[in-house]
């Protein structure tokens, strides 16, 4: 077969039927199999039936040319599939050779465009690998993983569109490339989180602050301060997102110190506004302020956004409003907008409870769009929450009800201390629309993914 456009015709995906044969494919045997066997529960039961599906693997894959099962030994390194690219660079694939695998079932297509196989046949050709082999193929993947991600605008001051939902879709491969890592090569490590620091924080930072803990243990003496500081601000982004700014300031401020030391006053004064943020979060508002017009050359959108938490703990909304947009504009100008959503929500909130409903519906609308566009999944419940409680006080039950029952389902899909506390601020909040409509509009709500709640809110205005 040639494959001379193998990524648009000769690699059929997943959903197409597979080539006509007088052989059932791996799959198929897979699946009736399964079907058989489904009654089979626990104990031996449960042993006969993988011992079955085991046979009928190593049968499929006796079946193929030695370079065939190389190739399948070689992918079982990917979690969560893999590009065509990928194939190419980590595991020395051959078009024809793929697509060999992908007519015999053993690889799919997805209709994503990845490649991927089912578990059991991964862990079966993963267990012919060498531990030589393994190293050098999870070595391979951390050096795929660092190229993709130098241009993917994940990093603190990258400029440009963030393209986070490459590493949604790189996940696991991140998660394994890490945990080599860790042992084998942790300066790496540590570059790749570097290299996807915003994804980390803003989709899951917990998990992050487990890898980094691991890589900076493993790095011990051999961390230079630079990348030591870098790493310590990603740490305290971490908790920051999980809403414990007061273990958060300790980590930037050892920051600045490493950064003191290596001369990076840049670097130092961006970290010092940050320590700021988390002073206004503290009550500490004469200090934020001081640290906040000290380092405001370092990164004025961020220097802005503090002024304006100043402004709004003032009781000062028209000021406060003032400083947000020049925040936002401020960021726009640099390209960041994931910044510039995270300032207009967090005005919105604080007009929100200053009364001021028209602005803080402005707000949220430009807002919840920007952080929709950068994959912000940390932040996304808690603004839907808290829209719920503006579209209340703007006396919408029906668009009030659909937020908040979308919120809870994703409170309860996804755990996170930032719901849990978004819900349980904003709850009061709704006692005006309380009743039929609301609670019909709550089930309603409850059924929607984050991403078709988000996209309610901002098709439906109040």
């Amino acid at each position: 077969m040639s494959c001379a456009n193998a990524s648009t015709t000769c690699l059929s995906r997943s959903s197409s039927p597979p080539p006509r044969t007088s052989l059932l494919s791996t799959e198929q045997l897979l699946e009736r199999l399964g079907d058989r066997l489904d009654l089979l529960k626990g104990g031996r039961d449960a042993e006969t039936r993988q011992q079955t599906l085991r046979a009928t693997i190593e049968w499929s894959y006796e079946l193929l040319e030695p370079a065939e099962r190389q190739l399948l030994e070689a992918l079982s390194v990917f979690r969560g599939g893999w590009t065509l690219e990928a194939a190419a660079q980590v595991a020395d694939a051959d078009l024809e050779l793929m697509q060999s695998l992908v007519d015999k079932s053993l690889v799919r297509r997805w209709e994503s465009g990845r490649f991927g196989m089912l578990e059991t046949i991964r862990e079966f050709a993963a267990e012919r690998l060498s531990d030589e082999e393994q190293g050098l193929l999870l070595r391979r993947l951390l050096t795929y993983l660092l190229e993709l991600f130098e241009d993917a605008n994940l990093s603190v001051h990258a400029v440009g569109e963030p393209r986070m939902e490459l590493a949604q879709e790189e996940r696991a491969n991140m998660d394994i490339a890490l945990a080599w890592a860790t042992a084998a090569d942790p300066l790496a490590g540590l570059r790749l989180l570097e290299l996807q620091e915003m994804y980390w924080f803003t989709n899951d930072p917990i998990r992050a602050r487990e890898h980094l803990d691991a890589l900076l243990t493993a790095a011990g003496a051999d961390l230079d301060p630079a990348r030591h500081a870098r790493a310590l601000r990603l740490r305290g982004a971490t908790w920051e997102f999980v809403g414990r700014s007061d273990l958060a300031q300790p980590e930037y401020a050892r920051a600045v110190e490493l950064l003191d030391s290596v001369g990076d006053a840049a670097e130092a004064g961006h970290l010092t506004l940050r320590i700021a943020n988390d002073a206004v979060d503290q009550g500490e508002v004469e200090r934020a302020k001081r640290l906040a017009d000290q380092a405001f050359d370092a990164d004025p959108p961020l220097a802005l956004h503090i002024l304006s938490q100043v402004a709004f703990a003032e009781k000062d909304g028209a000021r406060a409003a003032r400083l947000v947009r020049e925040a936002a504009d401020a960021a726009e100008a640099e390209g960041n907008a994931w910044f510039r959503g995270v300032v207009l929500v967090g005005a919105a909130e604080r007009l929100l409870a200053l009364g001021d409903l028209e602005t803080a519906r402005q707000f949220f609308r430009e807002g919840l769009e920007l952080l929709h566009s950068t994959h912000d999944i940390v932040n996304l419940p808690i603004e839907l929450a808290a829209d719920a409680a503006l579209a209340s006080q703007l006396g919408d039950p029906v668009r009030a009800g659909t937020l908040w029952g979308a919120t809870e389902a994703e409170g309860e899909r996804t755990p996170r201390p930032t719901t849990a506390a978004a819900l349980t601020e904003y709850e009061p909040y709704l006692e005006p629309v309380r009743g039929d409509a609301f609670e019909k509009a709550r089930l309603h709500g409850r059924t929607l993914s984050l991403d078709e709640a988000v996209a309610y809110a901002l098709e439906n205005e109040t």
